[in-house]
C-alpha cells in the first residue's frame, strides 16, 4: 500500500481528517474515567445527605468576604 501524504488530500479530506482527530480528542478529553464503576453504598449515601443539605440552604464553606473580615484585610 503507498503511503499518502497530507499534501495529497483534497480540503475536503484534510477537513474530515481534522474534524476526526478533533472529535476523538474532545472524546479522550471529557471521557468519565469512572464510567462503569459503582459507587459503595455508604458513599452514595454521604453524596445525598450533602446534595440535600445543599437544597436546605446549609453552606459548608465561608465567603470570600467573611474569610477577609476574619483575617483583618477588609
Amino acid at each position: 500500500m503507498t503511503e499518502m501524504k497530507i499534501a495529497d488530500l483534497t480540503l475536503a479530506e484534510f477537513r474530515a481528517l481534522i474534524r476526526e482527530a478533533v472529535t476523538e480528542s474532545l472524546a479522550d478529553l471529557f471521557a468519565d474515567p469512572d464510567e462503569g464503576l459503582e459507587l459503595r453504598e455508604e458513599f452514595e449515601m454521604e453524596l445525598k445527605r450533602s446534595v440535600e443539605k445543599r437544597l436546605t440552604g446549609y453552606q459548608e464553606t465561608e465567603s470570600l468576604q467573611d474569610v477577609l473580615v476574619e483575617l483583618g484585610l477588609e
